[in-house]
């Protein structure tokens, strides 16, 4: 039985020594912050409440030399910043969220190279950006919307943002007509490009940009994302419509265009891989494409945190955005989002730290389990001591198989056992290993555990730089396996394992986020009494065995 059990337990941790070759430990990075060619003047005061203000702009002959005014709305949550040139929605600052990569002050959603949200109008026979656009803008503070007027080529552009004044959501409409003022056709398109990539306020940038992805929601299907790290440089991948959501993320944050409702879904998306700044920075151009109706459009614009149940009240399952697993998605996602919808829980109605959550959580899984440990640590039992009547078995009638088959399914129905008894000692561990593997991905993108110190760690999502946490998870499995081997049987395969399993799952885990190794300790820490029951229950049986009488 022990080797299953090895052999249990070596699978486990292969499982989990790919799983950080699929996602590796990152290294500090610092990314470059390319400067935009166009000059941005200063972001005009806020207005007061009940007024109105008018930016006045043209087309310039040169569009080079066109001037860009800024504009910033505030909200609950955000603060968004535009610019009169092209319309365009240019960043997001995040007060709540303090950024984490040495500089001061909080978050803010911008690319080194784009601004969020940039347009084109698709026509049958010709695409016009609007980027050098310079558009007339009017703002109303008490509204929190700001509305541009432009002109490009014969057609008239208007476009309009209004912050929600919570979820970090902001409406978007627009009108494209000609100079007539007649709605363009169904036939017309407006291409909206997202940034190819987003800057980073993170601890560990290399990993933030690992995580960029584009994710989306096809309405007959189940949400996906293209990793831009998957996408060759000029490599382009089309997903066509209809999609009722297209996300950009990083690690954390999430630019994302939702539909208002079923009636007008996006018709495509569009992703092309670019020339890498660097082997660490993935880039892609992403484009998503939505159709006219009667001349107009509209779409919600979510700019924030990738928080699970704030993207799910938004709805259009934009809560979906947010996948666990990677490969193993279909695997993981469930057993994921019970044990965070477990942990949030728990702060929220315990009112404790994460910290204290994480731990918390170990002990309450292993209580969980004890009935099935004791179950297979029985079952362990006993199978060790049917172990010599079953050699016996087989040596007696190693020669004719049809034999040894029928005593030895006799011995297991006279010791009250099945033959698969042998395999109930390894249930437990295949069953643990799920919420395990749930956790390293909950770790790998939830905001929630993002820069929270706990006791000597400064962030519970990073490793720890002192290495106790690992230390303590190591020692303490090493614990729990030595009282578990104490008044078995001699074992040189467990015994061996005994020693080295701790040692590499130490080496594993070192430079894993350090409140998964704290959620480990806690459940080796807490079947420490189980293992002591037994090991003293083994020791009393072994000290009153009498011998068993061998087969005829």
């Amino acid at each position: 039985m022990e080797r299953r059990v090895v052999l249990a337990i070596v699978l486990a941790v292969a499982v989990l020594l790919i799983t950080p070759r699929l996602f590796p430990p990152a290294r500090r990075a610092v990314h470059p912050i390319a400067t935009r060619v166009d000059t941005v003047h200063p972001a005009l005061p806020n207005p007061a409440p009940s007024a109105q203000r008018t930016v006045e702009a043209t087309t310039p002959a040169d569009s080079s030399a066109a001037r860009v005014d800024t504009t910033s709305i505030v909200s609950t949550q955000a603060s968004y910043r535009f610019r009169s040139l092209g319309a365009e929605l240019e960043s997001v600052q995040l007060p709540e969220f303090i950024a984490l990569n040495g500089t001061s002050g909080t978050v803010r959603l911008d690319s080194p190279w784009d601004p969020l949200l940039s347009y084109s109008v698709a026509l049958p026979n010709d695409t016009i950006p609007l980027r050098q656009i310079a558009f007339a803008g009017t703002v109303d503070a008490s509204s929190r919307s700001v509305e541009y007027r432009g002109r490009a080529k014969h057609l008239s552009v208007v476009l309009r943002y209004t912050a929600a004044g919570d979820r970090y959501l902001t409406q978007v409409s627009g009108e494209v007509s000609d100079t007539t003022g007649r709605p363009a056709g169904d036939s017309v398109y407006v291409v909206v490009s997202l940034p190819r990539g987003l800057q980073s306020f993170e601890a560990n940038t290399v990993e933030d940009a690992r995580g960029a992805a584009v994710a989306f929601k096809p309405a007959a299907r189940s949400a996906s994302q293209i990793g831009l790290g998957s996408v060759d440089p000029n490599e382009q991948r089309i997903e066509p419509g209809p999609l009722r959501w297209v996300a950009f993320k990083s690690k954390y944050f999430i630019l994302g265009l939702i539909e208002p409702d079923s009636t007008a879904p996006f018709a495509e998306l569009q992703v092309q891989g670019l020339a890498r700044p660097d082997r660490n920075t993935p880039l892609a151009r992403i484009a998503v494409v939505k159709q006219l109706r009667g001349g107009k459009f509209g779409f919600d614009v979510y700019t924030g945190p990738q928080k699970w149940d704030v993207m799910r009240d938004v709805a259009r399952e934009f809560g979906s955005a947010n996948a666990y697993g990677g490969w193993l998605q279909p695997i993981v996602q469930p057993f994921a989002i019970i044990v965070m919808r477990v942990l949030l829980w728990m702060h929220r109605a315990l009112s404790l730290h994460y910290g204290w959550v994480l731990l918390l959580f170990g002990v309450i899984v292993r209580i969980a389990m004890w009935p099935l440990n004791q179950t297979a640590m029985k079952s362990s039992m006993r199978m060790q001591e049917l172990q010599p009547l079953l050699s016996e078995v087989q040596k007696r009638y190693k020669s004719d198989p049809q034999r040894m088959s029928a005593e030895t399914m006799k011995l297991y129905k006279e010791h009250g056992m099945s033959p698969f008894s042998p395999l109930a000692g390894c249930f437990p561990i295949l069953l643990s290993m799920p919420v395990l593997f749930a956790l390293f991905f909950v770790f790998q993108s939830t905001i929630e555990f993002r820069g929270v110190p706990f006791l000597w760690l400064s962030d519970i999502s990073i490793k720890d730089a002192l290495y106790i946490a690992p230390l303590l998870m190591g020692g303490s499995m090493f614990l729990t396996s030595w009282l578990s081997m104490r008044s078995s049987p001699p074992n040189p395969q467990t015994r061996m394992m005994t020693y080295i399993l701790p040692v590499m799952m130490t080496v594993l885990l070192a430079n894993m986020a350090s409140g998964l190794n704290l959620y480990w300790a806690a459940q080796n820490i807490a079947s420490l009494p189980q293992q002591w029951l037994i090991a003293r229950e083994r020791a009393r049986k072994r000290q009153a065995v009498k011998p068993v009488v061998k087969p005829a």
